[in-house]
């Protein structure tokens, strides 16, 4: 019985949350074109994995939805495809950076199931 196999893709998605303190807040202009902001990503103690070219525009919502809600009010989210890049650091095609609103929190008063006061 074989204990390993090698199974071949032409890319891997991926999606993962980011710390909101680790996305950069000057990496497109306030205002103007916010062309091609561009990202490595690096596991810690091993270093850069691939890099993410996102969209500018999709990056200002992204900040700006960080901003009106807070750190603790969304999640940042990071999805695309890993494929091969060139010089050898794989790049994540296709990538889009958005911030999810959280749902709040469940008060402590209030059981599961709960319908909340209208």
């Amino acid at each position: 019985m074989a204990k390993h196999a090698t199974i071949r893709l032409k890319g891997l998605k991926v999606a993962t949350p980011l710390a909101a303190d680790a996305v950069p807040l000057d990496l497109v202009p306030a205002d103007g074109p916010a062309g091609t902001p561009t990202l490595t990503l690096e596991l810690e103690g091993f270093g850069p994995v691939c890099t993410a070219v996102l969209n500018g525009k999709s990056y200002r919502r992204m900040l700006k939805a960080l901003a009106e809600k807070g750190a603790e009010g969304v999640t940042i989210l990071l999805q695309g495809t890993l494929k091969p890049g060139p010089g050898g650091l794989p790049v994540l095609e296709g990538a889009g950076i958005s911030a999810v609103p959280r749902s709040p929190a469940a008060s402590p008063d209030r059981t599961a199931g709960e319908v909340p006061p209208a």
